[in-house]
């Protein structure tokens, strides 16, 4: 286990940088002058960073693709899907990542979703609320928190509420419609039922994170809301 973090020049392996989230994280993280390592199907458009190639739904992809590869002061896992293959890509994908990663880590942070707590329209949540899950997709993404949080020494969850902000992938009213369904907009506030999140502070609590992990190390997990 790498024991100590590299800041400013920190090597840092980056999952779902295609992604809306991962996307942001990505842009802040070169803005800060990090080293930082795409680890997908495929390189951001448009960039020259370093790239390792793998499918989280692929067992053998990953162990190919991270075979070779060196050791990272940081993971920053953001890659996930709320489709039908969510518990394949969401726990299993990050299974895989754990185990072919093993102790080449100095610190994993997970982005996972404050929809794995309780009913979401029973009243306020807050970190001490219970997880319970109900949806396939919560299920996988509480199961994934879980695993990274019993395999890996240092580790820092974060779990946004609904993630808004410019660069969302179609209809945005349609994208809050998908996630009350879904149960994934909890609310953390009396006066507030549809408790949204910019994308840029998501990108930002991730950043901060990265740059002082030690301040983080002593929780389970941090809802991260438009109350943070």
């Amino acid at each position: 286990m790498q024991d100590s973090f590299r800041l400013g020049n920190s090597s840092v392996l980056l999952t779902g940088a295609n992604g809306f989230v991962g996307g942001a994280i990505f842009r802040k993280l070169k803005a800060c002058g990090c080293d930082v390592t795409v680890g997908w199907r495929r390189r951001p458009p448009g960039t020259d960073c370093p790239f390792v190639e793998f499918d989280l739904a692929a067992p053998s992809s990953v162990q190919r693709g991270l075979e070779g590869a060196p050791g990272f002061d940081f993971v920053i896992h953001a890659a996930g899907s709320l489709g039908a293959d969510c518990d394949n890509i969401n726990r299993g994908g990050t299974s895989l990542l754990l185990n072919n990663l093993g102790s080449r880590v100095g610190c994993w942070i997970q982005l996972g979703s404050a929809g794995v707590y309780r009913n979401n329209f029973a009243g306020v949540i807050d970190e001490s609320t219970p997880c319970e899950p109900t949806s396939d997709y919560e299920k996988s993404k509480l199961h994934a928190d879980l695993e990274v949080v019993s395999k890996h020494p240092k580790a820092i969850i974060f779990r946004p509420t609904m993630v808004a902000g410019t660069g969302m992938r179609g209809s945005p009213l349609r994208a809050l419609l998908q996630g009350v369904s879904r149960g994934v907009v909890p609310v953390v506030a009396d006066d507030n039922f549809l408790n949204l999140v910019h994308v840029e502070d998501v990108a930002d609590a991730i950043l901060e994170a990265w740059r002082n992990p030690q301040a983080y190390l002593n929780y389970s997990a941090f809802i991260l809301s438009d109350d943070m």
